[in-house]
């Protein structure tokens, strides 16, 4: 079989089908985790597509799974949206904490 390329008719329906399979999976990976699995899959939808929106699949799932590596180790929060918000934090001149 030959893999469609980006000049093939064949190439945005095999993406986008690609696309929808990666997603159920993730989903489902995060009902198993998840304390609350609405909120955790809006965290990572949103950071895979701010952090690799314009990237290739291989790039999306490399993001998810840099989250997921994060949250299986002890030294990270123990849920999805506390790794993906984390931040240093500073005081700023008003005296008001502000993420660096």
């Amino acid at each position: 079989m030959k893999i469609p390329n980006s000049e093939s008719k064949w190439f945005i329906p095999m993406h986008m089908g690609l696309m929808t399979l990666t997603l159920i999976g993730v989903i489902f990976v995060q009902k198993a985790f998840a304390s609350d699995p609405n909120g955790e899959n809006v965290c990572m939808a949103k950071n895979i597509y701010f952090e690799a929106g314009n990237q290739p699949l291989a790039g999306k799932i490399a993001v998810a799974q840099v989250v997921m590596n994060r949250v299986a180790n002890r030294d990270y929060p123990d849920n999805i949206c506390g790794v993906i918000y984390q931040s240093k934090w500073k005081t700023n001149w008003q005296g008001n904490p502000v993420p660096v």
